[in-house]
């Protein structure tokens, strides 16, 4: 994390001058040396606070971004903010090894006001960001890195003073089309007691995770999801890999419809080129009456 930072202040050095490793209110409380202007839980160390799932949402989403100052302010002072694209080149740089990240497109937020006004004797102002998930590819990483370039006059922090928004890219996350199907038997034979089509979105939970709503799960009101594992080498996908996700275990099959026993998940078609899937389990239910379900997901 430390050589990540380094290589990321040297490349900013550029367009962020007079930049303070401070200490502030993530850390050990106000800086009495100087004043300086923030993004409080910002920055390399809470990379991942700043993820912003758009996958399968449909409303906006409002980030808003607090922007503080170390010391109380005796007149209003004035903030400045950008998109900086060069906060995002100097990222993947920096991690060249992991998951790299494209501009995020105007049409996918807006972030109307690049200034924030924080009143005198007071400390904090927020400014909002705006995501609108409906035009996010989510199969793609994006970065909309918010930094401080104006400090109204007081240092920038070093360590605080960049905030990566980001969304996290999937290749198989997306629209599914579902089928649904059950047998109220232990073998998965004979005339099925339910056949459900219908649509979904495949959910990421990190660039190499994604998961699925079951029917089962849906029928009675409750998230029983598949959790789909893979590897991707260079765009090649492979070692699926499938199981019911063991939160949803607990809270939903055992915890909620009150299911005796399960087996998990287990594959039937995995074609991720194609981004067409099959999976199946069964449950005994709470009567003692087993039950077997196959759903297939294919991309649309």
């Amino acid at each position: 994390m430390k050589k990540i930072l380094t290589i990321l202040l040297g490349v900013l050095a550029v367009g962020f001058t007079g930049c303070l490793k401070d200490t502030s209110i993530n850390t050990d409380g106000l800086n009495t040396q100087s004043t300086v202007a923030e993004i409080p839980y910002s920055g390399i160390e809470y990379f991942s606070a700043a993820t912003v799932l758009t996958a399968g949402v449909t409303s906006n989403i409002v980030v808003p971004v607090l922007v503080n100052l170390t010391t109380i302010p005796t007149k209003d002072v004035t903030v400045t903010l950008v998109v900086s694209d060069a906060a995002r080149t100097a990222y993947n740089t920096a991690n060249s090894s992991g998951p790299q990240y494209l501009a995020i497109p105007d049409s996918c937020y807006s972030f109307p006001s690049k200034t924030v006004t924080i009143k005198a004797g007071t400390q904090q102002a927020t400014v909002n960001v705006t995501f609108y998930p409906k035009k996010v590819d989510p199969t793609k990483n994006y970065m909309a890195a918010i930094a401080i370039t104006d400090g109204g006059g007081n240092i920038i922090s070093g360590n605080f003073g960049i905030y990566y928004l980001h969304t996290i890219g999937n290749p198989l996350a997306g629209n599914y089309a579902s089928l649904y199907t059950r047998w109220n038997n232990g073998t998965g034979t004979g005339t099925p007691t339910t056949v459900t089509a219908g649509s979904l979105v495949g959910l990421p939970d990190d660039p190499t995770t994604v998961e699925f709503q079951s029917g089962y799960g849906a029928q009675n009101g409750v998230s029983v999801r598949y959790k789909v594992t893979f590897t991707n080498t260079g765009g090649v996908l492979s070692n699926v890999a499938v199981q019911i996700n063991p939160d949803d275990v607990t809270n939903s099959l055992q915890g909620v419809i009150g299911v005796l026993s399960y087996t998990d998940a287990s594959i039937i078609l995995a074609d991720a080129a194609h981004k067409h899937f099959k999976f199946s389990y069964a449950v005994v239910n709470g009567a003692g009456a087993p039950r077997t379900f196959t759903d297939e997901f294919t991309g649309q």
